[in-house]
């Protein structure tokens, strides 16, 4: 009797346990829909339209807007050849005189380096000489050339001055070209019979020295540069795009660019070249571009930050005040009709912008929450 007792108590103990485990367990599922629906009811709202509209909520389809399309590249601010001098001794010497600094402005015509050379007063003197024998010469012919009216036997002898005359004169044209190639006024020396022993290296154009490369006595040949001059009155990009993107870009498109050494602004430029090969070792195109408004403090060889215009598309303009941000993900009230009349505001994430959205009104929204 005690046994039977026993196994009817167990019986009800274990009947007992199964009952609580399943009031617990379905509390736990009754908090957890209630949190779920607290949640939908926190991320939309429902009104009528007399509603929404008198808490200031304003409602419709975004506006449309061009937006550009753009290729990224990178290049420098470089300079035209024609902006870009290396200036050599051209016969070469000893340097006597230097002027200017790197970074000093010069003038075209302003002399940069003054090189010695006595080799060239050889020039000088033989030019002078032959310029005292073409007179003479000169003269003769036309002496001779009279005497040939009463005299035939004279004509010989005219022939081998007019022969002479020839010669001396290409002779003398030669060193008048070489003697101007360093520079020297031929017309000059003749006057003053005055010859130079030193060279003077002048600046070709307006500009800035670059870099100077020598110092008083040294010994240059006439290849060395001495000095590097850059004209920056016309500055422009050289840019890099990436091949698959090269047939993207054509003449006359706009490029904004900035120099990160100097500030985060950002200028205007256009394509005014476009590469035809690609660069095999990089994958990449050569642009050329033209600059609209030059600055003063850009230098030749800064490094530039660039972005192509390539075309544009249409997109809807979401106002800020009806928008944030969470994470990289940007959220926003999308507007539904129920059956009923009412309007529903579900927050959303604006990836589609086609149908109806809040457009004004998110503080006051927020405001209810």
């Amino acid at each position: 009797m005690m046994l039977k007792s026993k196994n009817v108590n167990m019986a009800i103990g274990y009947i007992i346990a199964w009952v609580l485990m399943f009031n617990f367990s379905g509390c736990g599922k009754s908090t957890e829909t209630n949190e779920e629906e607290e949640e939908e009811a926190h991320d939309s709202f429902v009104f009528t339209a007399q509603e929404a509209q008198a808490k200031g909520l304003v409602w419709g389809k975004p506006k449309v807007e061009k937006v550009p399309v753009y290729v990224q590249s990178t290049g420098v601010i470089d300079l035209p050849p024609q902006h870009v001098a290396r200036l050599s001794a051209r016969l070469g010497g000893h340097i006597t005189k230097l002027y200017g600094l790197p970074g000093d402005h010069m003038h075209k015509g302003d002399v940069l380096a003054e090189i010695e050379n006595l080799a060239w007063v050889d020039w000088q003197q033989a030019f002078l000489e032959g310029h005292a024998k073409l007179q003479y010469l000169e003269k003769e012919e036309v002496r001779q050339r009279s005497l040939m009216q009463v005299d035939a036997g004279v004509s010989k002898q005219w022939e081998l001055t007019l022969s002479e005359l020839n010669s001396l004169k290409a002779s003398q044209s030669g060193l008048k070209t070489k003697l101007e190639f360093l520079q020297m006024n031929t017309d000059q020396l003749i006057k003053s019979r005055k010859m130079q022993t030193t060279f003077k290296l002048k600046a070709p154009f307006d500009g800035f020295i670059k870099a100077m490369h020598g110092f008083i006595g040294k010994k240059v040949g006439e290849e060395d540069v001495i000095v590097e001059m850059l004209d920056p009155s016309h500055l422009h990009l050289e840019l890099k795009v990436f091949e698959f993107q090269s047939a993207q870009i054509v003449k006359g498109q706009q490029i904004l660019f900035q120099v990160p050494s100097l500030d985060t602004s950002w200028h205007k430029a256009e394509v005014f070249l476009v590469g035809k090969n690609i660069d095999e070792e990089t994958s990449s195109l050569h642009i050329h571009g033209h600059i609209e408004d030059e600055k003063s403090t850009w230098l030749p060889g800064s490094f530039v930050q660039a972005k192509i215009e390539t075309k544009f598309q249409s997109r809807f303009a979401f106002d800020a005040a009806a928008q944030w941000k969470m994470g990289s993900q940007v959220i926003g009230y999308k507007v539904l009709n129920q059956a009923n009349g009412k309007l529903v505001f579900k927050q959303a994430v604006i990836s589609d912008t086609s149908g109806i959205w809040l457009t004004s009104g998110l503080e006051a929204l927020k405001s209810l929450k």
